[in-house]
């Protein structure tokens, strides 16, 4: 099994899987159930059907089970037979799962590589562009990113602006982050952790004040 890393820490299992293996390896190891095999017969794209299997592949092995994904009316994903919460994210190269009790439960994941400068603006405030340059870190700005991406999929609201609903407050080379979500009177704290592995930035929820 090519776990890039698990890591368990108090309500929360993040799991990651570096994707090396041909789309074969997936078929053959993913046990589908006749609706999913229907969805999976849609796809054309190579990538697209490696980062869907692979990421039913990594829940099987995390739960030792077979997991039954559902989708609510706005797409979040959750497990029909496992009372864990859930959120995935993918990359072409690595596919990541989040299970936890926490009522706010999000992940996100982004190549390093991406170029993220020219659409910074669209996101990060002022504020938030001070912060990461003081703190030093090479890769803020990716990580702030994956940070909002993360919440979003976190609160599950729609038409949501990044760059003024989804704030970060404290983003530290120790690997921990602080923000805040904020809708129609709704004001929410939210803890983060990131990880930096195999080219890739992983940030995902670990607490909130729900």
């Amino acid at each position: 099994m090519p776990l890039s890393a698990t890591i368990q820490k108090g309500n929360n299992t993040l799991a990651l899987w570096t994707i090396t293996e041909p789309v074969s390896f997936f078929e053959n190891n993913v046990n589908l159930s006749p609706d999913e095999l229907q969805i999976y017969r849609c796809f054309k794209n190579e990538s697209r059907k490696r980062e869907w299997l692979a990421v039913r592949c990594l829940l099987q092995e995390t739960l030792k089970m077979k997991p039954q994904i559902e989708y609510s009316e706005t797409g979040k994903p959750f497990l029909k037979n496992h009372p864990s919460k859930l959120s995935i994210s993918h990359s072409r190269k690595m596919a990541g799962i989040l299970l936890s009790n926490n009522k706010l439960t999000g992940i996100d994941i982004e190549e390093i590589t991406r170029p993220i400068d020219k659409v910074a603006s669209r996101f990060l405030s002022e504020s938030e562009r001070m912060l990461i340059e003081k703190s030093g870190l090479e890769y803020g700005k990716i990580l702030s990113w994956c940070t909002k991406e993360a919440i979003f999929k976190a609160m599950n609201h729609c038409n949501v602006d990044f760059s003024t609903q989804i704030i970060i407050e404290k983003i530290t080379p120790d690997s921990n982050i602080e923000a805040r979500f904020i809708d129609h009177g709704v004001d929410i704290k939210i803890k983060l952790e990131y990880l930096l592995t195999d080219q890739h930035a992983v940030v995902w929820t670990s607490t909130n004040d729900m």
